[in-house]
């Protein structure tokens, strides 16, 4: 897991214009973001489906999953999402990075645009 944080606004797919402001940790060794289901509920995102996925702490456990858009620098994105528990860190994973144009520099330690 990288040291560093990114600010971003998240959406869900209905209503992009009701966004709100988070921040993600950083972490190259996911695949998809992990938001807490507090925050993806208040903004009306509900789960498509029950999948079985790795969280950033290395269990398998089933969770709800759904689809959000990423606004980040001008940039945005639609990605999946794994709706964590409440008390879980936001953390944003490596598909999501991707299609934002960013990259995690392991020698400076800061993310870099692609």
């Amino acid at each position: 897991m990288a040291a560093e944080k990114i600010k971003v606004e998240i959406a869900g797919t209905i209503d992009l214009e009701k966004r709100k402001t988070i921040e993600l940790q950083v972490d190259t060794g996911v695949m998809v973001t992990y938001i807490p289901r507090r925050i993806l509920t208040k903004l009306g995102i509900q789960p498509k489906k029950k999948k079985q996925v790795r969280t950033p702490d290395g269990l398998m456990v089933e969770r709800d999953i759904g689809s959000i858009f990423i606004f980040y620098n001008n940039r945005k994105t639609l990605t999946t999402v794994v709706f964590s528990d409440n008390d879980r860190e936001p953390v944003i994973g490596n598909f999501a990075l991707d299609a934002l144009g960013l990259e995690y520099n392991y020698e400076t330690g800061k993310l870099e645009q692609l």
